[in-house]
This record gives C-alpha cells, sequence and structure tokens, in this order.
C-alpha cells in the first residue's frame, strides 16, 4: 500500500507492446486505465530519436540526454513545437 490515498499514474514508453503512452488513476489498493496512446503516436520514440540525432545509441543512450538537458538552454522549442502536435490539449 501506497502512502497516498490517491495517486495520477502516467507512463511513456518507446514502444511497451502497442501502447506507448498510458494514463491512470490509482485509489488505495486500485488502478483505474483511464487512457491507452498506441503505437506509433510516441513521446518515447520521439525521445530515442532525439538521442541518435544527438549522436547517442538508441536505448542506451537516453539518460545522458535526460541529465545533459538540465544545463541546456532551450532555443530550440519553436522548432520541437514544429514536429510535435497536441489536439484538444492532449
Amino acid at each position: 500500500m501506497l502512502p497516498f490515498a490517491e495517486s495520477a499514474v502516467l507512463t511513456f514508453d518507446g514502444v511497451g507492446e502497442w501502447c506507448t503512452t498510458s494514463i491512470g488513476e490509482g485509489t488505495g489498493n486500485y488502478l483505474r486505465l483511464i487512457k491507452e496512446i498506441h503505437f506509433p503516436h510516441s513521446i518515447g520514440l520521439l525521445y530515442s530519436a532525439f538521442t541518435a540525432f544527438l549522436g547517442f545509441e538508441v536505448n542506451e543512450g537516453e539518460y545522458k540526454v535526460m541529465g545533459m538537458a538540465s544545463y541546456g538552454t532551450p532555443i530550440y522549442t519553436d522548432k520541437i513545437k514544429k514536429i510535435v502536435r497536441l489536439k484538444d490539449g492532449r
């Protein structure tokens, strides 16, 4: 049992079977699935593409990109927003 009565549960993966993103709600010992997003729509695969673009090995170098992110300046935000589209705020 977790120390929280309720919690939000979010998972992001490149491709976990077909599910790439899931959103759920935890209440006590119960987990309710709210939404799944399936391949090819995947923030994880996009992250892997950035990893490869930066010269790191896919499925091996993502943690390096994550670690370096805190040292950078977000100068490419507008360009990334052009390739990542959210529909209805989702």
